[in-house]
């Protein structure tokens, strides 16, 4: 038993080399969610899956290796973190960013887990009744990911990261805004 181990193990993934296509070219990506403030802040927030309703689109492109998700990706987004909940709440905090990074996982059979980290430029944007409020700072980003890989062209999956903007006010005090986000994915390959 224990030769006939080795031996499994080496035709298996053989097999699995063999039957699963590379696949390099152009990937589309968007991730819909929420997003969850770390520390601070004054007001209540609503709580639920798309309480604080977040997205971003990326387009990059996938190394052409078997059984690896290897790719560079630029990224746009609206992250929402403190949004307008109806007439008696009239704040509103949402983060614009740009960013690039990248992403690697395996892809075992129907599931992909991945990890990913970008980095960018932001913009905090926050209003009241009375002020509007901009600040313009680096951002970054760290998180995971696992996606359905069964069908040949797109992929779909659940992400959770880590977010982080420094950014300065007008009076250049020095501020940082954390927080974490989590939601749905798809990936198209093209």
């Amino acid at each position: 038993m224990s030769r006939k181990l080795p031996i499994l193990a080496a035709a298996v993934l053989a097999v699995s080399l063999l039957s699963a296509p590379a696949s390099a070219g152009t990937v589309y990506g968007l991730m819909v969610g929420s997003a969850v403030p770390l520390g601070g802040g004054s007001g209540d927030r609503a709580k639920g899956f798309l309480s604080n309703p977040s997205f971003e689109g990326w387009v990059g492109y996938e190394l052409p290796i078997p059984l690896l998700i290897a790719s560079v990706e630029a990224r746009m987004g609206r992250i929402s973190l403190r949004p307008k909940i109806g007439l008696d709440e009239a704040t509103a905090e949402y983060v614009y960013r740009g960013s690039v990074g990248g992403r690697v996982g395996m892809s075992f059979w129907v599931f992909a887990p991945q990890v990913f980290a970008h980095m960018g430029w932001g913009v905090l944007s926050g209003n009241t009744d009375k002020t509007v409020v901009s600040n313009r700072g680096t951002t970054y980003e760290a998180g995971a990911a696992i996606d359905l890989d069964a069908l040949p062209f797109i992929r779909i999956g659940i992400y959770g990261s880590y977010n982080h903007m420094s950014h300065s006010r007008e009076d250049d005090e020095q501020n940082a805004t954390n927080w974490l986000a989590y939601g749905l994915q798809g990936t198209i390959l093209w």
